[in-house]
């Protein structure tokens, strides 16, 4: 848990890096100082930095999830009939 969410909050900063990153990019790109494959670039690396969190919250999760099975935890509720 405490790896993981180490890892989670490392890719927070590195999607928040790279939008700061491309929005500057994008603004210059508005002026006319950088060209478009420039800026085209700095989106991709936010995509890239977007989807490395995304895949981090999914281990993190599935980590969840095996612990909790592992602990015997049931995933259906069961109805009680009176």
């Amino acid at each position: 848990e405490d790896q993981a969410a180490a890892e989670l909050d490392a890719r927070g900063r590195q999607g928040a890096a790279a939008r700061r990153a491309h929005d500057d990019a994008r603004d210059r790109y508005l002026e006319g100082l950088i060209d478009l494959t420039t800026m085209l670039q700095t989106l991709t690396a936010l995509q890239n930095a977007e989807l490395s969190l995304l895949q981090s919250q999914r281990t993190a999760i599935s980590a969840r999830i095996a612990l909790h099975d592992a602990l015997g935890g049931a995933w259906t509720r069961t109805e009680v009939t009176r």
